[in-house]
């Protein structure tokens, strides 16, 4: 329908551009990359193009949270008093004098990161606080990733509690929290413009299908609880109350160190959950530098592809789309092939050796990357700009003599809950890295399975219509006959000379 704009390309696509198997070299190498995550994308049953209304509400949601926390809300002596005001309270109706939740801890002051950022904490979030410490009789922390990327130097996007109440406790406080998973001790907590995940202390039973644990039960240690889970960076605990820090596993060293470590035998942590092995890869990718696992926990991941056949294909394509999107991808990629992981994501067999390419790929001296065209400039200035019509050579050399791009459209609806997303086109352009321009270009449209009819929704924002789809191959066709086509043109370009 028209030359393709990078603009509408995913970061994550374009950095893969280069995947290739062993001894699969040259201009359809690129190809091959873009089908295997295609592959993956139709096995997630997920789509990386477009977007809906609801998602854009979230990001803003997030965004208004986050500016929340990085201004004071308070006055500073109004803040002093909320941070102190449930410190020092008596021991409510669920909690007598003896109950010590962090027995066999050692706590510490908070270092100056986390002390400056729970300064700033929304006052929605003190409230919740002081109501669980005051009005319910319990204790509670701040958990997990917020208090790892808190220490790394970043603002934390989301934040977790963990509390001694059980889900019935919680929801009774807050009437308009919701039952997000209060089997395993979680309800979601909505207070003004905030909104937290809160987990009742617990120690899991044996995980006897690799996915879940078969018992849980609630308990009142927060170190059982923090023993519980996967990396020591992710086991910390903050009270906001009494501002001590919670590291009984050296989180707080490793975070420093940019060393990934598992809590306890590392072989045994993956085995619970088949899914952490994905959550060790994304975490290697931290997004204040690369993150290096230890000895036992890369011993551990080499073995670790057989525990994904007992996770779902979403939960694993959820994982592996944040590595995709993360600023260091090639490299956590190319790990997971040399740990033979990536196939059994893909589904298709991939070599370390074609990996290796990606790491010397840079996005932004690509020839389309110099696109600068923008939603709110005029058609003509946009077709002007159009480096599909007007290519232009790289700045640099490239390493590579053709680099392919891919823009698939994917079922979608207005409607929350509508899933799974199929691909239901699928384009190719091949641009000519030394000059810029389109030598080749393939285009299919897909006939999705799951939902074979697409809404109205999907036919006005995509342009694609029934017919179109209704008359379409299979994506398992579409794909075979783009790489047929890519080994036509090896082919015509050895003939002509312009591949070695």
């Amino acid at each position: 329908r028209g030359p393709l704009h990078l603009s509408s390309l995913p970061p994550s696509l374009s950095s893969l551009s280069s995947l290739s198997p062993a001894g699969f070299v040259g201009p359809a190498a690129p190809l091959f990359a873009m089908s295997t995550v295609g592959h993956a994308l139709l096995r997630g049953r997920m789509r990386l193009s477009g977007g809906s209304e609801e998602s854009d509400k979230t990001t803003m949601r997030k965004k208004r949270t986050r500016e929340e926390m990085l201004s004071p809300q308070l006055p500073s002596s109004r803040r002093a008093l909320s941070l102190s005001s449930f410190s020092t309270s008596s021991p409510g109706p669920e909690q007598s004098a003896d109950f010590h939740p962090e027995t066999g801890l050692q706590g510490e002051e908070l270092p100056p990161l986390l002390a400056a950022w729970v300064d700033r904490l929304p006052q929605d979030l003190l409230e919740v606080l002081r109501v669980i410490e005051e009005e319910g009789g319990g204790r509670v922390w701040l958990v997990g990733g917020c208090i790892r990327d808190c220490l790394a130097g970043l603002m934390p996007w989301e934040i977790d509690l963990a509390t001694t109440l059980e889900p019935s406790e919680m929801l009774r406080l807050f009437p308009r929290a919701l039952d997000t998973g209060s089997q395993y001790g979680t309800v979601t907590i909505r207070k003004g413009g905030v909104s937290v995940e809160a987990t009742t202390l617990r120690a899991d039973g044996t995980y006897g299908d690799g996915r879940r644990p078969e018992t849980v039960t609630f308990g009142r240690s927060l170190k059982e609880d923090l023993l519980r889970r996967d990396f020591t960076i992710n086991a910390m605990a903050v009270d906001v109350g009494r501002r001590k820090l919670f590291d009984p596993w050296g989180g707080q060293h490793d975070v420093k160190q940019s060393i990934l470590r598992a809590v306890g035998d590392a072989k045994e942590r993956l085995r619970e959950d088949g899914l952490r092995a994905m959550r060790a890869y994304r975490f290697m990718d931290g997004k204040s530098g690369q993150r290096h696992a230890d000895e036992s926990l890369r011993v551990a991941l080499r073995g670790s592809s057989k525990l994904l056949a007992r996770v779902s294909k979403e939960r694993i394509w959820t994982e592996f789309s944040k590595i995709l999107a993360g600023p260091r991808a090639p490299l956590v990629v190319r790990r997971m092939a040399e740990d033979e992981v990536l196939s059994s994501v893909t589904l298709l067999p991939v070599s370390p050796r074609g990996l290796r390419a990606l790491e010397c790929l840079s996005c932004k001296d690509l020839p389309l990357w110099a696109e600068q065209a923008t939603e709110m400039e005029s058609s003509h200035k946009s077709y002007k700009e159009d480096v599909l019509m007007n290519p232009k050579p790289p700045k640099k050399p490239q390493p590579h003599s053709h680099y392919a791009f891919i823009d698939f459209e994917a079922t979608c609806d207005d409607r929350r809950g509508f899933s799974p997303s199929e691909i239901i086109e699928f384009p190719v352009v091949l641009v000519e890295s030394a000059s810029g321009k389109v030598v080749s270009e393939f285009h299919s449209f897909v006939r999705p399975r799951v939902h074979p009819f697409l809404t109205d929704f999907c036919q006005e924002l995509t342009g694609i219509k029934q017919k179109d789809v209704d008359s379409a191959p299979e994506f398992k066709e579409v794909l075979a006959n783009m790489l047929v086509c890519s080994f036509r043109l090896i082919v015509c370009s050895a003939t002509a000379g312009l591949v070695g």
